[in-house]
């Protein structure tokens, strides 16, 4: 050990007539049972209030060594600590097809994805926004930006309405918010907004490939275990290509599993 070149070992110095008198205190405690003459119990309690002392001088001087060697940095603690980045950007990816049209209970699933995106955006203080909005494609309604009324602008616009593509491809949505270049140094944290009925076929290869790129993705899954009747915007109920009407549920399962390849995490809104 270089002792010059750690500053605060000189102050184990103090330890040394710290440990002379406690010793010297000690020593003359050792013969005091004496004048107890033949009590058994007495001296057995002298003994443990001598022991007891001894302790306690053992560990002060042990606490005073611990704390020389955490101010030299020989002991180390662990911290959380801030990681510092040049910017961040959180881009929020809302599936406005038509299953996000059901209402669950608590209003429809769309309305209820707005109000969450709204929230988190209020609480990114600092940080850029952008905003998709897809159905069988997606579409940039607010470029990464720090203007926060412009992005309230864009919110409001995310509706089925936004595009005639039917379906809904997540995988094509979260390429989408992937796709706007950072620079070294900055966050990127993609949000996606669905009730995880994807039409598409890629969802969980573009969620590891936008992991892979340094983005952290958060899986926010909407509506309920009932299957609900599937309407469009003008309310008139969807079919499939057999005339059946098509029902939708929340498959939080799927959005679960996409999380987890991509190093994510999923949360359920009702929760």
């Amino acid at each position: 050990m270089n002792w010059q070149s750690s500053s605060h070992w000189w102050l184990l110095l103090a330890l040394v007539p710290y440990a002379l008198l406690q010793a010297r205190f000690l020593a003359g405690l050792k013969d005091l049972p004496v004048l107890l003459g033949s009590d058994q119990a007495a001296r057995l309690a002298w003994k443990r209030y001598i022991s007891r002392r001894s302790g306690a001088a053992t560990a002060g001087g042990l606490f005073w060594l611990a704390c020389v060697a955490a101010l030299s940095g020989v002991v180390s603690l662990p911290r959380h600590v801030t990681e510092p980045v040049d910017s961040a950007l959180v881009s929020f990816v809302v599936d406005v097809s038509n299953s996000m049209l059901g209402d669950d209970g608590g209003g429809r699933r769309i309305d209820a994805a707005a109000r969450f995106t709204a929230g988190v955006s209020a609480a990114a203080d600092g940080a850029m926004l952008s905003l998709v909005a897809f159905k069988g494609g997606p579409v940039t309604l607010c470029p990464p930006t720090m203007d926060r009324a412009a992005f309230a602008e864009a919110l409001r616009w995310a509706g089925p309405h936004v595009t005639t593509s039917p379906g809904s491809d997540i995988g094509a949505a979260i390429d989408e918010a992937a796709r706007p270049g950072l620079a070294l140094g900055s966050t990127r944290v993609i949000v996606v907004l669905s009730d995880g009925n994807d039409t598409g076929s890629r969802a969980r290869e573009a969620a590891v490939e936008a992991a892979d790129s340094g983005a952290r993705l958060v899986f926010v899954g909407f509506g309920g275990d009932r299957a609900l009747p599937v309407s469009n915007v003008d309310g008139a109920q969807v079919t499939s290509a057999d005339g059946r009407v098509v029902t939708t549920a929340l498959d939080s399962a799927a959005m679960r599993s996409w999380a987890q390849a991509a190093r994510g995490v999923y949360v359920d809104a009702d929760g």
